[in-house]
């Protein structure tokens, strides 16, 4: 399936205003916020979030990479491409990552 057929399958994101990504000290590390050039990422991780408490696992940053589908090939082929794909690459590869979502 490609990306915007996977988007269609998980719930949408009408009242999210974002999702703030943080590291294990409670940093943020980064902000996707529901904008035009962001949405789908945005649906993505708040998914993600919606199927986790606390950090997100290997398994879920993989369920994750496969929503993004093409996208995620183009990351894999380039690494300073999709930062939001890199991001659950790294998780896979062990990075803590904890999402909040924040509703408008």
């Amino acid at each position: 399936m490609s990306f915007a057929e996977n988007l269609k399958r998980i719930p949408g994101i009408d009242g999210v205003e974002r999702v703030i990504l943080y590291d294990n000290s409670g940093r943020e590390v980064g902000d996707v916020p529901n904008a035009k050039a962001t949405a789908g990422s945005c649906a993505v991780y708040s998914y993600l979030a919606s199927r986790s408490v606390g950090p997100i696992d290997r398994d879920l940053a993989e369920e994750g990479i496969n929503l993004f589908a093409e996208y995620a090939k183009e990351a894999r082929d380039d690494s300073d491409s999709h930062p939001n794909i890199q991001r659950l690459f790294r998780v896979r590869d062990g990075e803590y990552l904890e999402l909040e979502v924040v509703r408008g």
